[in-house]
């Protein structure tokens, strides 16, 4: 652990080594047996292997005895851990188990793990410090190079196909039947998120530059649900290359985020717009943003929505109501109540009727062979009486 992270997690905490999180007016009889001095005891004994001064806090009790032991780090990634299978809330609001053991436990278990791995992420710009794959390609020579740039082009393909990374090892396998040498390790799923994480950053910085170089940009928002029943709300940039060699002007679309947003109302949507784009790192986009794209709902384009909120921080931006969306809801206002609609619900029904029930296609298929065999023309006797 360097030493900028370990500063990294004294401000994290608001606390040094040593300095208590909190205390209480009463002293339970039953903790007074550790004392602060104990505890500083354990920290500085197991920081060598543990990182413990990076993470292990606790609060005082009063000024000799301590209440509690805390995992900082776990509490700043909580959100992100609930998830685990094994998520264990005790280090997050303070654990009553006072024991050497205990936090040596906690600092074994997945939880605490993955925790430091996003601590480490967030707080160290060298990538070689979390990620022991990294350290190893610096190591490559050209041939061990070429193997594993293979296996980054098939990560690129199950990320682009949207595959499971456990899809990873089988087509290894397969690439390696047909001849190709893939050399050895990084095979796995876990080897393939490695890959489509590096990848995803690659790609990501990629836009940045394009978007800090570009003089203006606009971005398009819309929402769907996931396979979780998860609200999302997806981004994309929409730019023209300046830096094209042609002289031709060269519009981009491409993706930028995905965020959750934490409320439906105007206010929730725009702070998971301000999310979306500081999570990529684009500092000024208020001074490039001209335009922004979204859906015909109040929340988006009423004025006390989400687009009064971008008008107040910028004021010169065009907020439209996407295209296709307007046009599809002009046609469907202006057909209501003709014999149209009443086409449109019965191929809807339709639809739904045979699409649910293997049953009802198969039976529709042999009605369908039937009718051909009905209508097929009669043949017709040739002249000359044969």
């Amino acid at each position: 652990m360097t030493d900028q992270t370990r500063t990294r997690a004294e401000k994290m905490s608001g606390q040094k080594r040593g300095v208590v999180a909190s205390e209480t007016d009463e002293v339970p009889a039953k903790k007074r047996g550790v004392t602060v001095k104990t505890v500083d005891k354990w920290i500085s004994e197991s920081d060598r292997t543990m990182d413990t001064s990076v993470w292990l806090r606790y609060e005082k009790v009063d000024r000799e005895y301590i209440a509690t032991l805390k995992c900082c780090v776990c509490a700043e990634f909580n959100e992100k851990l609930r998830g685990l299978r094994n998520y264990n809330p005790a280090f997050v609001v303070g654990s009553k188990n006072l024991r050497a053991s205990s936090y040596k436990d906690h600092a074994a278990t997945d939880m605490h793990k993955r925790a430091m791995l996003l601590f480490k992420k967030q707080s160290s710009a060298d990538v070689t410090e979390y990620a022991p794959i990294t350290k190893a390609l610096y190591k490559l020579d050209t041939d061990a190079e070429l193997k594993v740039k293979r296996k980054f082009d098939i990560a690129y393909l199950i990320a682009k196909e949207n595959l499971a990374f456990s899809k990873m090892k089988p087509l290894c396998e397969l690439e390696e039947r047909h001849g190709v040498d893939l050399g050895q390790g990084y095979k796995n799923d876990q080897a393939c998120a490695t890959f489509v994480d590096y990848i995803a950053k690659e790609q990501q910085e990629i836009l940045v530059r394009a978007l800090t170089s570009a003089k203006f940009f606009s971005l398009q928002a819309d929402g769907s649900m996931d396979a979780g029943n998860v609200e999302n709300e997806l981004y994309l940039a929409l730019y023209f290359d300046p830096r094209a060699k042609d002289g031709k002007v060269h519009v981009r679309n491409r993706f930028l985020s995905v965020r959750h947003p934490k409320h439906g109302t105007a206010e929730g949507l725009f702070e998971c717009f301000q999310r979306a784009v500081s999570h990529v790192g684009i500092v000024d986009w208020e001074d490039k943003l001209v335009g922004f794209g979204c859906d015909g709902a109040s929340v988006n384009i009423a004025a006390g929505g989400l687009r009064g909120y971008l008008e107040q921080s910028v004021p010169w931006v065009v907020v439209f109501w996407c295209l296709a969306h307007r046009l599809e809801l002009s046609l469907k206002d202006a057909l209501s109540g003709t014999l149209f609609s009443s086409i449109d619900n019965m191929l809807m029904r339709l639809y739904y009727l045979y699409n649910k029930s293997p049953k009802k296609c198969r039976e529709l298929e042999d009605v369908v062979d039937q009718l051909k065999e009905c209508l097929e023309p009669m043949q017709m006797p040739t002249t000359g009486g044969d």
